[in-house]
């Protein structure tokens, strides 16, 4: 997956014979950051729950960078783009850490991000997630 950007082409007036022609790019830097944090405490084994979300609010637009999860035991997590499934991880062992990377996915009002763990060890464990992203 590629950076998504989006190209406007304008021209600037130097006042000299020959305007200079510029792209700007539109990369989701933009508007406010929003970090997104929300944990799971004392999973037992098999549960399944929804470890963080965001809506997309009316009138505004998402450019959705990161989401980090982790947890303190193996753990299948699915993230999931308006219901529709956009990639499973796991964590195991010695690697308890994981992220989604987006490069500034847009996203339009009212779609819903949200990020699912499976908790597969016996024993209790705590996940935590975090979405990043610029709300415009």
């Amino acid at each position: 997956m590629g950076l998504r950007v989006h190209h406007k082409k304008v021209t600037i007036d130097n006042g000299i014979d020959n305007p200079i022609p510029v792209d700007i790019i539109e990369d989701g830097s933009r508007g406010d950051v929003k970090n997104i944090y929300d944990n799971a405490p004392s999973l037992a084994k098999n549960q399944e729950v929804q470890l963080v979300k965001y809506l997309v609010p009316a009138g505004k637009t998402f450019y959705l960078k990161e989401i980090e999860f982790s947890g303190e035991n193996r753990a299948k997590y699915e993230i999931q783009i308006q219901t529709l499934t956009e990639g499973v991880k796991r964590t195991w062992d010695n690697k308890l850490n994981g992220s989604f990377l987006f490069y500034n996915l847009k996203l339009v009002a009212g779609t819903l991000i949200d990020l699912r763990v499976i908790h597969q060890r016996p024993q209790v464990g705590d996940f935590d997630a975090r979405i990043i992203g610029n709300e415009v």
